[in-house]
């Protein structure tokens, strides 16, 4: 993209520009580690045992929180479960038929690799 307002720069007065995506990460430092989460879980009353119940409403949390903004932007939700697809191929047709204007395009959800919580 520089080649060509560097090319150009003559007939250019100003350019503009945006992220086309946004891909947010994080880690909660407090829970990352077994002890940490084992005394988050303690802190909560929630039973070693019951970890996975709590796992599964956390899921059930998220999922909700996007499902709404989803449907009233018209957007797919998608489930993939296998390694090896390219999500930019998934959606590269889906602005054709719903125009570019700003807004959720296509929601997709996988799980991601982890290490187990023991």
């Amino acid at each position: 993209m520089q080649n060509i307002i560097e090319s150009h720069k003559d007939k250019i007065s100003c350019t503009l520009s945006c992220y086309d995506r946004i891909l947010i990460k994080g880690s909660l430092p407090e829970i990352n580690y077994t002890t940490g989460m084992t005394k988050y879980l303690y802190d909560k009353h929630i039973k070693i045992f019951d970890y996975a119940q709590f796992a599964k409403s956390c899921k059930s949390v998220i999922n909700k929180t996007i499902e709404e903004p989803a449907k009233k932007s018209g957007a797919q939700m998608e489930y993939i479960n296998k390694g090896g697809v390219r999500k930019e191929s998934l959606i590269s047709s889906i602005p054709e038929k719903r125009g570019t204007h700003p807004g959720i395009v296509h929601v997709i959800s996988t799980p991601e690799r982890c290490r187990t919580y023991k």
